[in-house]
């Protein structure tokens, strides 16, 4: 296996960049996708490319190395950081940060320091990159993860109506001891999955990742049923907090590679296997509340039993009400109102809500006001059936579809009854071009004054264009700021303002990605020609 490590630089500090780079030059596996001074320059790497690897300064203007990691920890944990530091900040780093970063490298850095670091990090790398992301090599350890008779022997006792001591001489054989410790059952269920091949290869995935994060834990066995994949921990003393933090890393580990939409139903801790039956039965009644508000990804048996339930819906006066507003109201107005809908829902935080009547209220209503415009209802759903709009995760996102449909078939309405005039077009531009100093000017700002939709405005203005509102609206801005640039001695601070931006690094960015310099650079070098 062979694969090439992408790594990031970042110091503000050209030449210790340079040191560095010369030193990972010739080496194999590695290769250096960005070379950059601060920390928000880093993040526009980290998005173009696939990074592994973040070498850092801690001391940057704009974002130090410190809170760069911490959002690279949020937001991207799969990247491996490792620290440049200066004498004075490595106890400060090292005793106040704890952001697993991997190694720390003092000033000034040798090149056996980064022999030393490349060799361990392509160890950790490799490991990893043949764990998680080799399909022979998952479907491998998949076969040799546990034995078929293990599997078999665990399903088998889900049909006894009760267990006594010979469960423990039948696993004895496989030197497996259950008269000691605690346990917990954990049921893991994918759902709107109808390609089998995929969900095979996320199930496969699933227990490779499961196996990996809980070896934390003394044991974990693996069988499958009709409710799902069920997992059974073992270990000498469990703790729900650290059972639970668990299984929230292996749910947000799975999130970043699945596309298969999945819950975990998970029942109390207990230290007599003979009740194996009773704690697998809890598991299910936890995923029972899988499309209730609030119950989250993670069901705890011992979280549901105390909380209240409702059924959430809508009455016949709201639904009249919803109707009204997007048959006669505009934009702006159903905006509101759909803002209102996911605010209400969020305001009850102790209780599950049964979200399912409400789902099939709200789709009611796209039906009907494709029926009230005389719509093909297939229109409508072009991208998805309706079954996988019903099945959309979040309650919110459910909610934020419905409403795009809405105004999609609100412009499409429009587009079909009435030809827009050139008039309309010609005026957008016109204030544009009029207008581009403000601040303020914004997609959304425009489509509030001309009235109309972000999808209709956006095609309109591009049929006139060629171009999007926002590129249109950068490129009017940095002609100008070229201009005055070069035929005044405005400070750059000013020449922000100028062309209508709040911060002056805001401005200093966009200028540098248009035109390939920084303002001071083109500046010098226009001037001096």
């Amino acid at each position: 296996m062979t694969k090439t490590y992408k790594i990031v630089l970042v110091d503000d500090e050209t030449q210790v960049r340079s040191r560095i780079e010369a030193k990972l030059k010739d080496m194999q596996d590695f290769t250096i996708v960005g070379s950059v001074k601060n920390g928000y320059d880093a993040l526009d790497v980290i998005e173009i490319h696939d990074v592994d690897i973040v070498i850092t300064d801690i001391s940057m203007p704009y974002m130090d190395g410190i809170e760069l990691t911490k959002i690279i920890r949020r937001d991207y944990p799969k990247i491996k950081v490792v620290f440049i530091t200066g004498y004075d900040e490595f106890d400060y780093a090292k005793e106040a940060v704890d952001l697993s970063v991997i190694k720390y490298l003092m000033k000034p850095v040798t090149k056996d320091d980064i022999d030393v670091l490349m060799k361990e990090l392509k160890t950790q790398l490799n490991a990893e990159y043949e764990t998680m992301y080799n399909e022979q090599k998952l479907t491998k350890t998949y076969q040799k993860s546990l034995p078929l008779l293990i599997e078999n022997q665990f399903n088998a006792l889900l049909h006894l109506e009760s267990l006594d001591d010979s469960v423990f001489e039948k696993f004895s054989v496989f030197n497996i001891d259950l008269k000691q410790g605690d346990f917990v059952v954990a049921i893991v269920q994918f759902s709107g999955e109808k390609d089998y091949q995929k969900l095979e290869k996320a199930r496969v995935f699933s227990v490779n990742l499961f196996k990996k994060i809980m070896s934390r834990f003394e044991q974990t066995y693996r069988f499958y049923t009709m409710s799902g994949i069920a997992f059974i921990i073992h270990h000498s003393n469990l703790d729900k907090r650290e059972v639970e933090n668990s299984l929230n890393e292996f749910r947000q580990r799975s999130n970043d590679k699945l596309t298969s939409a999945f819950k975990i139903g998970v029942s109390s801790i207990f230290d007599n296997f003979k009740l194996f039956n009773k704690k697998y039965s809890e598991a299910k009644e936890a995923l029972s509340y899988v499309h209730y508000l609030n119950a989250g990804d993670v069901l705890f048996y011992t979280d549901i039993v105390t909380k209240d339930t409702y059924n959430l819906f809508l009455d016949k006066d709201e639904l009249a009400r919803i109707e009204y507003i997007i048959k006669f109201e505009n934009q702006a107005t159903i905006k509101h109102l759909f803002g209102e809908m996911k605010h209400s829902i969020n305001k009850v935080n102790h209780t599950l809500i049964n979200q399912e009547q409400y789902r099939i209220n709200l789709m009611q209503v796209v039906l009907n006001f494709a029926n009230f415009l005389n719509v093909d209802t297939k229109n409508v759903f072009v991208k998805s059936t309706l079954t996988q709009t019903l099945e959309i995760g979040k309650l919110e996102a459910f909610i934020d579809t419905i409403y795009e449909k809405i105004i999609y078939l609100k412009s499409q309405h429009e587009t079909n009854t009435k030809l827009v005039s050139d008039d309309l077009i010609n005026n957008i531009v016109a204030y544009v071009d009029t207008n581009y100093t403000n601040p303020d000017l914004s997609l959304d700002f425009m489509c509030d004054k001309f009235n109309i939709s972000v999808s209709y405005f956006s095609v309109l203005f591009k049929k006139k264009t060629a171009t999007t509102f926002n590129k249109y609206l950068v490129k009017k801005r940095m002609q100008r700021a070229q201009e005055l640039l070069i035929y005044t001695s405005k400070k750059i601070l000013e020449i922000a303002s100028d062309v209508g931006y709040h911060e002056v690094y805001h401005f200093s960015h966009s200028f540098k990605k248009y035109c390939g310099l920084a303002p001071k650079e083109y500046r010098d070098d226009e001037t001096s020609q």
